[in-house]
């Protein structure tokens, strides 16, 4: 039998990380302090086969990757200028012009 793959994403910042989980449908918000690391690693790892992806964030995604990473869990540190050059999933951004702008 194959087991579906969960993707998570997380936000990282100064002092939350922000994680979606797809395609269990899963969000929620956690601090970056180490015993909410270690409680963020457990609650991801119940997941099942999981791989996660932080945006690189100044510096603040290294302890939660390297924690991650010790547990054996697959992480990529992203790159943020790659989310900005990709379209949404409804289509093409909109066109802002003087005339549609509020």
């Amino acid at each position: 039998m194959i087991q579906e793959l969960t993707v998570v994403g997380i936000d990282i910042s100064k002092a939350r990380f922000d994680v979606c989980a797809y395609p269990a449908g899963k969000h929620w918000s956690t601090s970056s302090s180490p015993e909410q690391i270690t409680a963020l690693i457990k609650r991801i790892q119940a997941l099942g086969p999981v791989v996660v992806g932080l945006e690189a964030s100044g510096g603040y995604e290294r302890r939660l990757a390297d924690s991650l990473h010790a547990a054996g869990v697959k992480v990529y540190i992203l790159p943020p200028q790659g989310f900005a050059a990709l379209p949404p999933p409804w289509g093409n951004w909109p066109r802002l012009t003087g005339s549609t702008l509020p």
